[in-house]
């Protein structure tokens, strides 16, 4: 099939060849300053290169109806699933890795950070189909989920990159970089074992999903209801648990013995702490399902918890801050807290 659109198939490469042509551009021809910035460049390129053919992945299956054959025949999904990551990744990623002797050549590279650069991309690059054909599966009813899915998957691949920047680094010192690579290989395997069933599993509940758990809820009446049903238990609890903590961390819990009772802030910033914490992964869990699923309830529930999770970021931050100075002032010395 990439093959019969040849030149959906050339975009990846152009874009690649392009982006990195434009930075000597940008930043001057210095040597040392393109041999410095190389290695990075390249990886993000290829990134992005990659992100431009990976809506595609199986969306014209969806579109015809195969994906739905495909589910029901006798093949294991997850099997199948790694057979198109695998097309993807020799069809949009492989013909980037042969160009890449003479974009390394051009971005000044030595010997050595060039065959560490090829190492972390024959590790990297199908850790980039596999991940992303998950993120693929989940928004693959989206009439444009390309922007969505960027957004999605670039903060994602931020530890892969900083790896494989810091092994062609490392080669640059003439130092080894075995361990940079074995990182990359093992978020390479666990990914073989693990993205093909994620991948299968994203397909198959991708409208089940919706349709059965979230669509009900985003209706607002309905979503009222449920926290009307929800709310008294969590009062309760939440009350309870206030109660206990702080009755038993401000009375019975034993005096620090070098700080004395000034110690017990801290069981107001911990919790503090985790609250924020919980309230700022919520709010990305609820954009996520808006952005996705197109729920606006989860936008409400986002905004709703914007203002919890500033106040206890703040009572964190004081308290933290209270600590700091006991700290300090008291015992002539800073802990890494303050």
């Amino acid at each position: 099939m990439a093959y019969r659109q040849r030149s959906e198939l050339m975009q990846p490469m152009m874009f690649f060849i392009l982006v990195i042509s434009l930075f000597p551009l940008g930043i001057g021809p210095n040597p040392e300053t393109l041999q410095k910035v190389g290695p990075g460049v390249i990886w993000v390129a290829a990134i992005l290169s990659s992100l431009l053919g990976m809506e595609r992945l199986f969306k014209d299956d969806y579109n015809d109806g195969s994906l739905e054959q495909i589910m029901l025949s006798a093949t294991p999904l997850p099997l199948v699933v790694l057979v198109k990551v695998l097309a993807h990744w020799l069809t949009s990623i492989v013909p980037l890795l042969l160009l890449s002797p003479l974009l390394a050549l051009f971005l000044n590279l030595t010997e050595p950070m060039y065959w560490a650069l090829l190492s972390t991309l024959l590790l990297g690059t199908p850790l980039l189909s596999l991940v992303g054909a998950i993120a693929v599966g989940l928004t693959l009813g989206l009439n444009r989920g390309g922007v969505l899915l960027a957004l999605l998957l670039l903060p994602v691949f931020i530890p892969l990159l900083i790896f494989a920047t810091a092994a062609v680094e490392a080669a640059s010192l003439q130092l080894p970089y075995s361990a940079q690579l074995a990182i990359i290989g093992a978020m390479l395997l666990i990914s073989l074992a693990l993205a093909p069933f994620a991948i299968a599993y994203a397909l198959r509940s991708e409208s089940e999903l919706m349709w059965k758990w979230l669509h009900p809820y985003a209706k607002t009446q309905n979503a009222y209801q449920l926290c009307e049903r929800l709310l008294p238990w969590f009062v309760v609890s939440a009350f309870i648990s206030f109660t206990l903590g702080m009755v038993w961390g401000l009375l019975f819990a034993p005096s620090d013995y070098q700080q004395g009772d000034s110690f017990r802030i801290i069981y107001i910033h911990v919790p503090s702490a985790i609250l924020s914490m919980g309230a700022y992964s919520a709010m990305a869990i609820s954009a996520f399902i808006g952005l996705v699923w197109q729920v606006r309830t989860a936008f409400m529930a986002m905004i709703a918890l914007a203002p919890i999770g500033a106040i206890v970021t703040f009572i964190a931050l004081f308290t933290g801050a209270a600590y700091g100075v006991n700290l300090c002032g008291e015992h002539g010395g800073c802990g890494m807290r303050a």
